[in-house]
């Protein structure tokens, strides 16, 4: 009676320890520091619901919440504990907002003057066209992108050529907010 009992007491030791082992794995305490944090990207707030913290002198944020203000889709898969970030519907550059007096402008760009950050285009109009007669100068903040099918990439304006073919975003002030240069 009294081995079955300590067998029975060494059983419940056994378990009760694996069980609390198991339950702690992964987990640790740790301290964080809580302060008004921004994450901007061109000087624009992009995280807003999820605070960040930082943690040993690291920023640390949702990834959810940066990698949708980025404009991916996030996938998560439970079975595999992995996270997949999508970049099929990833744009780099915001839309044409005609809310905000915005226009979208196809042409074909004529000369540059890398100096002043201009631009002069022969333009390819249509129907829906606004024309543009004037030198269009770039935005402060402007995003150049060169784009290859489904692909784009970031670019500086010295990589922008006479002879390509844009597409570009105008404000209402007529300054170029985005460029997609399409090879």
């Amino acid at each position: 009676m009294l081995k079955r009992m300590i067998s029975y007491l060494l059983l419940l030791f056994i378990f009760a320890g694996s069980t609390i082992a198991w339950a702690a794995e992964g987990f640790e305490d740790i301290r964080i520091y809580y302060s008004p944090l921004k994450i901007l990207l061109d000087d624009k707030e992009i995280i807003k619901e999820e605070a960040p913290f930082i943690y040993q002198n690291r920023i640390y944020v949702s990834l959810r919440a940066a990698a949708e203000a980025l404009g991916y889709e996030v996938l998560w898969d439970d079975h595999s504990k992995a996270a997949t970030l999508s970049s099929a519907t990833v744009s780099l550059i915001e839309a044409c907002d005609p809310f905000k007096g915005e226009y979208f402008v196809y042409g074909q760009i004529l000369s540059i003057d890398y100096v002043d950050e201009t631009i002069n285009i022969d333009q390819h109009l249509d129907d829906n066209s606004r024309e543009v007669y004037t030198q269009l100068p770039l935005y402060r903040n402007a995003i150049i992108v060169l784009q290859r099918g489904s692909k784009q990439f970031l670019v500086d304006f010295s990589d922008v050529k006479a002879g390509d073919t844009v597409s570009l975003i105008i404000t209402k002030e007529n300054t170029i907010r985005s460029m997609i240069i399409d090879i």
